[in-house]
C-alpha cells in the first residue's frame, strides 16, 4: 500500500469507528490527532477531509482526498504516516465489533464487488470451456476427423462435420472475448459513475462540460483496455491451474488420456486466444487524451502571449503606479495558476505514459506463449500425461511475472475535482 493509501485508509476507518457508540475511546482519539496534525500542515485539504467524513464509503471522495494529500506532500511526512500508521494498527486489532474493522475491506470496499465480478466471469469462462471440451470429444468420437480438426480455428473447414456443428464449436475464443470485455466494462463502469454524476451536476460551462465528458470517457477507455488486458491474463493462469488439477486427480488412465487431448486442445485455444489478444491490444483512450493535452498547450500559450502584451502595457510610464501594481500582481497570480495547470497535465500524462511502459511488459511474453502454443500442437498429436502436465506448469511460470506487473500497476479513476484541474476550471 503507497503511503497516501495509509493515509486515506487510516482516515475512513477513523471516520468509521467514530460513528460507533461502542468504539474504543483510543481509535477516537488516535483520529482526531491524525487529522488535526493533517489540517494544521495541510489546510488546504479541509474541503475534501469535510466531504470524506460526511460519506466515508465513497469511492469518488477517497480518491479526490487521495489526490489532494499527494498534492500537498502528504505521502512524503513522516510524522503523518506514522500516525496514519498507528491508527489502522489500532483500528485492525481493536476488540470492539465495528462496522469495517477488517481494514483491508474498509481500504477498497469496491474490491469486494470487482473480486466478485472476476469470479462470476472466471465460472463463466469455465462453463464455455467445458461445453467447448465436451461438444469436441463428442465430435472426435462421431467423425472420421483427426485431433488437428479440433481446433476451432480448423473445424469451420471440416465438410464432414454439420455446418451448423462447426459455427457453433469456431465460436469459442469470440465468446470468451465478450465474457472478458463484459468484465472489465462492469468493474469500470462502476467506478466512474459517481464521478460522472458529479461532473454532470457541476454548475459548468456547455463547453467545458463536454470537454470534462471527454476526458473523463477517454480515462475510462484507459482504464477498461488495462482491466481486459489483466482479467485475459489472470484468467489463462488459473484455467491453466484448474486443468492441471482435474488431471492430477483423473480415476483411470482412459479418463486420463481423454482429459489430456481434450485439456492440449483446450491449451492451444487458450494461448492462441491470449496470443491475439496481446498482439492486437492496444490502450484505448490514450489518443484522445493527448489530443484534449495539445488543446490545453496551445490555449496556455495563447494566454501567455496575452499576458505578456498586458505586462508592457501595465509598465508603460503613463500608467498610475497603484493600477501597475495591481496589474502586474493579478499577472503574477494568473501565471502560477497556469504553472499549476502544467503540472497537473504533466503529472497525469506520465501516469498514462508509464502505464503503456508496464503494459510492455505481457508484450514481451509474445515468443514464449507461440512456443507453448506450438507446444501443445505437437502434445495433441502425442498424447502423454506427463509432457502435457509440464506445458501447463510452464504456461502459469511465464505468466507470473506478467500477471505481478499488473497487480502492481495502481489505476487511479478520474476524480471531477482533478477533471476541473486539468481543465483549469474554476
Amino acid at each position: 500500500m503507497d503511503p497516501v493509501s495509509i493515509i486515506a485508509t487510516a482516515l475512513i476507518n477513523g471516520i468509521m469507528a467514530g460513528l460507533e457508540r461502542t468504539t474504543a475511546q483510543i481509535v477516537s482519539d488516535s483520529y482526531i490527532k491524525l487529522k488535526d496534525l493533517i489540517l494544521r500542515k495541510y489546510s488546504t485539504v479541509r474541503p475534501s477531509l469535510e466531504q470524506l467524513e460526511k460519506a466515508p464509503h465513497s469511492k469518488a471522495r477517497r480518491d479526490v482526498i487521495e489526490e489532494d494529500l499527494r498534492h500537498v506532500g502528504a505521502d512524503q511526512d513522516e510524522e503523518v504516516l506514522a500516525l496514519a500508521q498507528g491508527l489502522m494498527r489500532i483500528v485492525e486489532y481493536a476488540s470492539v465489533d465495528i462496522p469495517g474493522n477488517d481494514f483491508e475491506q474498509t481500504r477498497h470496499p469496491e474490491e469486494l464487488i470487482e473480486k466478485a465480478e472476476r469470479q462470476a466471469g472466471n465460472q463463466a469462462i469455465s462453463q464455455v470451456v467445458d461445453k467447448h471440451l465436451a461438444q469436441v470429444m463428442g465430435i472426435r468420437s462421431q467423425y472420421p476427423i483427426s485431433n488437428f480438426d479440433l481446433l476451432s480455428a480448423n473445424i469451420v473447414n471440416v465438410s464432414q462435420i454439420p455446418e451448423k456443428l462447426r459455427i457453433e464449436t469456431g465460436r469459442l475464443q469470440n465468446k470468451i472475448r465478450i465474457i472478458i470485455e463484459e468484465v472489465a466494462s462492469r468493474i469500470e463502469e462502476r467506478k466512474y459513475r459517481s464521478s460522472e454524476q458529479a461532473i454532470e451536476s457541476m454548475p459548468l460551462a456547455y463547453v467545458d462540460r463536454i470537454k470534462a465528458r471527454e476526458l473523463v470517457q477517454a480515462d475510462k477507455q484507459i482504464h477498461v483496455s488495462y482491466q481486459a488486458l489483466k482479467t485475459t491474463v489472470e484468467f489463462f493462469a488459473d484455467l491453466n491451474q484448474m486443468i492441471i488439477d482435474k488431471i492430477e486427480k483423473s480415476p483411470s488412465a482412459a479418463s486420463e488420456t481423454n482429459l489430456v487431448l481434450g485439456n492440449a486442445i483446450l491449451v492451444y485455444e487458450l494461448t492462441d486466444f491470449l496470443i491475439g489478444f496481446i498482439e492486437d491490444f492496444r490502450v484505448r483512450g490514450v489518443e484522445e487524451i493527448l489530443k484534449l493535452y495539445q488543446e490545453t498547450q496551445i490555449k496556455t500559450k495563447e494566454f501567455r502571449h496575452k499576458e505578456e502584451a498586458l505586462r508592457r502595457k501595465a509598465e508603460a510610464e503613463e500608467i498610475d503606479a497603484a493600477v501597475r501594481e495591481q496589474t502586474l500582481g493579478d499577472i503574477g497570480n494568473r501565471e502560477r495558476s497556469i504553472k499549476l495547470l502544467e503540472e497537473e497535465w504533466e503529472d497525469y500524462i506520465k501516469t498514462i505514459k508509464s502505464l503503456q511502459n508496464e503494459v510492455g511488459v505481457v508484450h514481451k511474453k509474445l515468443p514464449t506463449l507461440e512456443l507453448i502454443r506450438e507446444n501443445a500442437k505437437t502434445q495433441i498429436e502425442l498424447i502423454q500425461a506427463v509432457a502435457m502436465l509440464q506445458i501447463l506448469k510452464q504456461n502459469i511460470g511465464a505468466l507470473e511475472g506478467a500477471i505481478l506487473t499488473l497487480e502492481k500497476i495502481k489505476l487511479i479513476t478520474l476524480s471531477p475535482t482533478r477533471v476541473r484541474r486539468l481543465l483549469g476550471i474554476r
